[in-house]
């Protein structure tokens, strides 16, 4: 997945190369306790997205414009895109890369 994008209230929204904030703010999500209060859970499910679009975008705003269903499939499609941009650097850094010469 090249874009990670999204519709809100009519309006495409496209997200910008991520920052380290937004692969920071879904490994503490993965590693939480997943019993969380069923609120909580979507506004933070949002929190993760919205990190994703940085100011163009807000939990509120997906709160407010998604389905229910559509935030998890959504959180689902960024958490894959941050990943797969992390994963497909760190295939392209050469190989033994900074080991010793020896």
């Amino acid at each position: 997945m090249d874009e990670l994008k999204i519709v809100l209230d009519g309006v495409e929204h496209i997200a910008p190369t991520p920052k380290a904030r937004a692969w920071r703010k879904i490994m503490e999500f993965d590693g939480q306790d997943k019993d969380i209060a069923a609120p909580d859970f979507l506004e933070k499910y949002a929190a993760v997205i919205a990190e994703c679009f940085g100011d163009d975008v807000t939990a509120d705003m997906i709160l407010d414009s998604l389905d229910i269903d559509d935030i998890l499939v959504m959180y689902r499609s960024a958490v894959q895109w941050v990943l797969g941009l992390l994963h497909r650097k760190l295939d392209e850094l050469p190989k033994n890369a900074g080991a010793a010469n020896g």
